[in-house]
């Protein structure tokens, strides 16, 4: 009876001693996966949201923004500003410095390594920038204001006749390979964020919205002795 008393403690013995070792090799495996969030997180990741990547563009600022009193951005991964403080007027973009080429391959690497933060404005200060400045004289500030309001207001005027034409066909035309001028109009009172599909480049654009941009972008190559174009759009 002792004997098979033996027999049955080995075996019990053994069995433990297997499950033990199952266990640790499943602790050490559960281990060596939290310290390696590159794969799970890759595995995981659902993509980045629009939302995201431009709530980060929002948040790139330059240095003494604060002081704004007037703002007129062309927003986008290189974006040109208009601005005016209380003593004098600017003109801005910046310079990015990013091993990954932009911001958005940028966020998506942050994404799938597991280290995206859950606040936009975080992201965004992890963005290296370099910005750059070039003083306006009044007159000219004041033109491009003035031609800005002017081509807003054309263009919010044409919401009512392209309302007519919806619910008059209830059809939705749909764009390929479409992309947007987007502009941020900020005062001390108002915030005006117009996003304009690019129909047409250029001079060619028969939207005031978008030649107001091209007219930006032009003042822009010409200050900062570098193209612009469709890059200060996203």
């Amino acid at each position: 009876m002792a004997f098979y008393e033996g027999i049955i403690n080995m075996r019990i013995s053994t069995v433990t001693a297997f499950i033990l070792c199952m266990v640790c090799q499943l602790c050490a495996q559960s281990h060596e996966i939290r310290h390696n969030p590159g794969l799970s997180c890759g595995d995981q990741s659902k993509g980045l949201p629009d939302s995201y990547y431009e709530a980060v563009l929002a948040h790139i600022k330059p240095p003494g923004y604060q002081r704004w009193l007037v703002s007129l951005t062309l927003n986008g991964e290189v974006k040109i500003i208009l601005a005016m403080t209380a003593d004098k007027f600017e003109l801005w973009t910046d310079v990015l410095n990013l091993p990954q080429g932009n911001i958005n391959k940028f966020l998506l690497e942050l994404d799938q390594s597991c280290r995206l933060p859950a606040d936009p404005a975080d992201a965004a200060a992890l963005i290296n920038v370099k910005w750059e400045s070039k003083e306006l004289s009044p007159t000219q500030f004041s033109q491009f204001h003035h031609e800005f309001t002017e081509a807003a207001s054309s263009y919010l005027s044409k919401a009512q006749e392209i309302y007519g034409s919806l619910a008059a066909n209830r059809s939705r035309t749909i764009y390929l390979d479409s992309s947007y001028l987007w502009i941020f109009y900020e005062n001390q009172e108002q915030h005006i964020e117009l996003q304009v599909l690019r129909t047409a480049d250029g001079e060619k654009a028969t939207d005031p919205m978008l030649r107001w941009g091209y007219r930006v972008s032009k003042l822009a190559e010409e200050s900062f002795r570098q193209p612009f174009g469709r890059k200060s759009g996203n």
